[in-house]
């Protein structure tokens, strides 16, 4: 039997996290699977039972699958690992599907001073998925200098978003952004992150390039519930409020950088990840943890934790 996957997302997240499905699939059906997907240079080594094609004939395989969670609110109710599986027909077990990715093995950096260091992405892709706490990232990494870790950057951008509404990577931290590899893929990136003691994101696709590296890592996020991502060797800062967790709550607008469904709240700024205790122009904010605390998480990290303040 002949099957082809279709991945309707170029997304690094929802790659990493359909990949595996898509082996397990295989493997269950004893069948010949090929996959159709942008970041196809991802997987091929790590993968060489799957067969990734770029132009294909929908009439010459005896199944058609596509994998998508595009406008369908009813498929956010599992998580982003389980969506694959539920829609290939195929048993989950997050404990099992751990994905992995091809990269290019490196020598340690030779421009990051000797010594321990991690790794830490602080951008996102719309504003309600960023760590929106004043000066938290900087609080991090100044503590994370304290106990003698130097901290790099990976992000691809050193300030991103629109309008009014831009992102900055910390100052005190050290300024990786940006690395390219040149073939295009992400070996720019991984050369840090394959020698960093851990990594610190958000809800975004760098943390599942850590996690798919199995590097140890800390996601923070109420953008989304803490069972939406991966499970496995991860320690998850989440604060659980009647405004956490909505991705799978409401339809989300990837065309709106400033998409709020919490109509109480009239601000993104005040809605998502631990955002500050800060009043502004009367709007309710969120009361969350503070920085020191989440501090005491890294401390004291216990994978497929969840720390909930």
């Amino acid at each position: 039997m002949k099957v082809l996957i279709k991945f309707e997302s170029g997304a690094i997240g929802d790659s990493i996290a359909w990949i595996e499905s898509c082996e397990q699939f295989r493997k269950i059906n004893n069948c010949s699977v090929f996959v159709s997907m942008e970041r196809d240079y991802l997987f091929k080594k790590s993968y060489p039972n799957l067969n990734f094609i770029d132009v294909y004939n929908a009439k010459e395989f005896d199944k058609v699958y596509n994998l998508t969670w595009r406008n369908e609110l009813n498929g956010r109710s599992c998580s982003l690992q389980n969506k694959a599986a539920n829609i290939l027909g195929i048993p989950f077990d997050p404990k099992k599907f751990n994905s992995k990715i091809d990269y290019e093995k490196s020598e340690r950096p030779s421009d990051i001073p000797p010594g321990k260091y991690v790794c830490i992405s602080t951008q996102s892709t719309a504003q309600s998925k960023f760590w929106n706490y004043e000066n938290g990232w900087e609080t991090i990494v100044e503590y994370l200098n304290g106990i003698g870790y130097q901290v790099v950057c990976v992000d691809r951008f050193k300030t991103f978003g629109v309008d009014r509404f831009y992102n900055t990577i910390p100052s005190n931290a050290i300024d990786r952004t940006g690395i390219k590899s040149e073939y295009g893929n992400l070996d720019g990136v991984t050369k840090y992150l394959q020698h960093c003691d851990f990594f610190i994101g958000l809800g975004s696709g760098l943390s599942w390039v850590s996690w798919a590296m199995n590097i140890p890592t800390i996601l923070i996020s109420n953008f989304s519930p803490p069972w939406y991502e991966f499970q496995t060797n991860v320690v998850r800062v989440y604060k659980d409020s009647p405004v956490s967790g909505y991705f799978t709550k409401y339809l989300f607008d990837p065309g709106n950088w400033n998409w709020c469904p919490i109509k109480e709240i009239n601000s993104i700024l005040f809605l998502i990840v631990n955002s500050s205790s800060r009043n502004n122009s009367g709007v309710e904010t969120c009361k969350s943890f503070t920085s020191l605390d989440f501090t005491e998480s890294i401390t004291n990290y216990k994978p497929n934790s969840n720390y909930n303040y």
